[in-house]
């Protein structure tokens, strides 16, 4: 399957690492986003129930993966945090399939990840479309970093992490 990828936003290739937030559509629209942020150098976060069932995530080249396992470790969290530092960028799925008593962690672990590294937060939206040979669109939002003034809380990991889902609902909506 060919697919042509459309992105705007004017975010690729200038050299920052920043942390994409995309929503999920698919596994072939994750392998999608990823090669059209090739230019940015990306790794993807994914967690480890996911990358276990999915084989087309596993066909990726494994340095480009870091897998969130879940429970009490960390390891995932350092190796973002060491791969932001040295340049690179991530891609999030925040919607990713990841047990219920770490969803919250996972899903506000962008805006952590972001207050530790200085890195923007982009928000990426791709339409869902169904259809053998597509066309992908790619639109992202503003860059975005999250308020470092607060008190760092869970409350306050929570609400920038609202705050990145709405730019994120805001692009599908318009």
């Amino acid at each position: 399957m060919r697919k042509t990828v459309k992105c705007s936003g004017g975010f690729i290739g200038d050299g920052k690492p920043r942390i994409y937030i995309s929503n999920h559509t698919c596994s072939r629209d994750a392998v999608a986003v990823l090669s059209a942020l090739e230019k940015a150098r990306p790794c993807m976060l994914v967690s480890q129930k996911r990358y276990t069932e999915d084989f087309r995530l596993r066909n990726i080249n494994k340095n480009r993966i870091i897998t969130a396992a879940g429970g009490v470790s960390t390891k995932w969290l350092h190796d973002a945090l060491k791969r932001l530092k040295s340049g690179e960028s991530l891609l999030i799925f925040p919607d990713d399939e990841s047990p219920p008593q770490n969803k919250d962690s996972f899903n506000t672990s962008f805006v952590l990840l972001s207050l530790l590294s200085g890195a923007e937060i982009v928000p990426l939206y791709s339409a869902p479309r169904h259809t053998v040979f597509r066309c992908l669109s790619i639109t992202a939002g503003k860059p975005i970093l999250p308020d470092s003034t607060s008190a760092l809380t869970a409350e306050m990991l929570k609400r920038e992490g609202e705050r990145v889902k709405s730019a994120l609902s805001a692009l599908a909506n318009a």
